[in-house]
Parts: structure tokens; C-alpha cells; sequence
């Protein structure tokens, strides 16, 4: 059984410390699984700490360098993650953390995290204050993945957005 390393623990930091100096491109084919594994793990325990900065650059390893790893994906979903309201007040950041969920929902559609990417980000534009984005995407989400668990979670949020732009029949038809 693997214990996950929890926020502020120093043998955490220091892992991340040592796969932060190991760089891809090593010429040890069998190190390959081992290291896209590390940068991953590595990253998420960087997201875990709220080390956000350090969490978005290895995870970038991961996707940059080891496209073809089953990690790719999930990395792509962390970084934007990192980005979230709650994490960043700064415009251009949450502008930019959508776009690499967009960018996910592009490439990977089909992978068992996208119903969660698109959640996240019409969550993240209500959150953001952002209701038009906010109700589109919730609405998107509904169309694309009408038998989701998630998917009167994502009705009720549309409505929740009609409410709160005053648009009382929208918002009636969406509940």
C-alpha cells in the first residue's frame, strides 16, 4: 500500500526536489516508465502543497516529453486545475487555465476525465462570475454527456446562472 505524501511533508518536498533535477531525453530507455511516472507523482504532490508554480512545470514534463504516457492526460487536467479561481485572482491565469482544460477537452474527448474537465470549467466560470460561459459550458456538458452522473449537476448549474443574470424563463426551463 502506497501512503500519499500529504501537504508540507518534507520527504514529499524532497522527492520533488530530486526528479526535479532528473531531466527526460536521459538515453535509458528502461528509465522512461519510471520517469513519467516520477514527474507526475512529483507533480501532483507539488498541487497537493499548493506549490502551484513548480506543480504547473513538472507536470508540463510530463505532457512535453512524455506525450505517449497514460499520464499525459491526467497532467493536462492537474495543470489547469492549478489555475482555478480559488487558486489565482489574476485574470490572464484563469484565462489561461481554461484553455488548457479546452485544450484537453480537445485532444482528449474521450478520456474517462473529460465529463470532469468540462464541469470544471463551467464551475470555474460561475465561480469567476463568468454566468454566459458558465451557462454554455454547463449546457455543452448536458448535450455531450446527457446519461453522466454529473449531468443534472450541470442543469442546475446553467440554471443557476440564468438565475443569476435575472433571466427568471431560462432559468425555469433549466430546472
Amino acid at each position: 500500500q502506497v501512503e500519499i505524501p500529504q501537504a508540507g511533508d518534507p520527504d514529499a518536498q524532497r522527492a520533488g526536489h530530486v526528479f526535479a533535477e532528473v531531466r527526460p531525453g536521459c538515453g535509458e530507455k528502461h528509465l522512461r516508465p519510471v520517469l513519467r511516472g516520477g514527474f507526475f507523482f512529483v507533480g501532483y504532490v507539488y498541487a497537493l502543497q499548493n506549490q502551484m508554480d513548480k506543480a504547473r512545470e513538472v507536470l508540463s514534463v510530463v505532457e512535453d516529453e512524455y506525450g505517449d504516457s497514460p499520464y499525459a492526460p491526467t497532467s493536462i487536467a492537474l495543470i489547469g486545475q492549478t489555475y482555478l479561481p480559488d487558486r489565482t485572482k489574476d485574470e490572464d491565469s484563469f484565462r489561461k487555465g481554461i484553455g488548457v482544460w479546452e485544450e484537453f477537452l480537445t485532444r482528449y474527448g474521450s478520456h474517462a476525465l473529460a465529463p470532469q474537465v468540462q464541469l470544471g470549467i463551467g464551475q470555474a466560470y460561475a465561480n469567476w462570475g463568468d454566468q454566459a460561459n458558465a451557462i454554455t459550458t454547463m449546457e455543452r456538458f448536458v448535450t455531450r454527456f446527457p446519461d453522466h452522473a454529473d449531468a443534472p449537476k450541470a442543469q442546475f448549474g446553467a440554471g443557476q446562472g440564468y438565475l443569476a443574470l435575472k433571466k427568471f424563463e431560462e432559468a425555469t426551463a433549466a430546472f
